[in-house]
């Protein structure tokens, strides 16, 4: 079993040096020029759609989950359609 480690002696840093060099554009996860409003600004899915989260109880989610497979719709579909009436009704 002492034949395991032989060859990695030493620091061990030598086993994750960079083989290639960097390509600049992949060196920071964010831009230092970004402001803070951006850095807060809500993830899109798409250029005129923004993601939400909700909490469902569970009930509420077998129900929801039932009705879109028996119509074959997605929930998101519903949650759009159900929001709008809701909003409407509010005179939102």
């Amino acid at each position: 079993m002492a034949a395991l480690g032989k060859g990695l002696k030493g620091t061990g840093t030598e086993l994750f040096k960079r083989t290639e060099p960097t390509p600049p554009e992949t060196t920071s996860f964010k831009s230092e020029k970004m402001s803070s409003q951006e850095s807060t600004k809500t993830i899109s899915h798409k250029s005129t759609d923004v993601r939400k989260a909700v909490v469902l109880s569970t009930e509420l989610d077998e129900r929801l989950r039932r009705y879109c497979f028996e119509h074959r719709t997605k929930e998101v579909r519903v949650f759009r359609e159900a929001l709008e009436q809701f909003l409407e009704r509010k005179g939102c």
